[in-house]
């Protein structure tokens, strides 16, 4: 696998790409009230990403999971790795690399309103409500990109603390909206 790291604008994302990945898994993958959602670099305006699409695929309790780990010859046929949990407990994840090694699409599965899904979501819509924060991500990503290029756990590592600090942040913005009965967050589906 290559450990290149690209960074590109976000806003040069092709919501084509999106669409094209997301159709051939939503023909394929098969668990009744799934729902899709476009999570990462890519899914925030205006910040530096990497060309890589992520996607997180709720499915319904309590057996969702279970019904994916039985369709892993449909995943293996659209090309995907299939990677377990891959560190993180309650999730499946799956990975695409192009023909050179390249990560194309990473997949990360939940349960629905489990603690990774909404993990994920707030701190997507966190950083589209908070501009500013996302500008500083965004530079952050281009400080490690210049000092770690080609050093893939460098380059992750020193964006932990930011986002372990901006998903506590954005959990907790989360929470308070609830309690105003704001609209809580975009969790629209693709």
């Amino acid at each position: 696998m290559n450990d290149t790291i690209t960074l590109i604008q976000s806003n040069h994302w092709q919501a084509s790409t999106t669409q094209h990945y997301l159709s051939k898994l939503k023909d394929t993958v098969r668990v009744p009230g799934c729902q899709w959602f476009h999570i990462g670099s890519t899914s925030i305006p205006n910040i530096a990403c990497k060309p890589i699409l992520d996607l997180l695929l709720a499915v319904p309790e309590p057996d969702g999971l279970e019904q994916l780990d039985q369709q892993s010859q449909a995943f293996e046929k659209l090309g995907f790795e299939i990677m377990g949990e891959f560190g993180i407990a309650g999730r499946r994840y799956f990975r695409k690399l192009d023909h050179n090694g390249e990560r194309l699409v990473h997949l990360h599965a939940f349960l629905t309103h489990s603690e990774g899904m909404l993990r994920h979501l707030a701190f997507r819509d966190y950083l589209r409500e908070f501009p500013t924060i996302a500008a500083e991500y965004s530079h952050l990503k281009r400080q490690l990109h210049d000092t770690f290029q080609g050093d893939r756990e460098a380059y992750m590592d020193g964006k932990h603390d930011f986002i372990q600090r901006t998903e506590k942040d954005a959990l907790q913005w989360l929470t308070e909206r609830s309690k105003n009965n704001t609209q809580v967050t975009d969790f629209t589906e693709l």
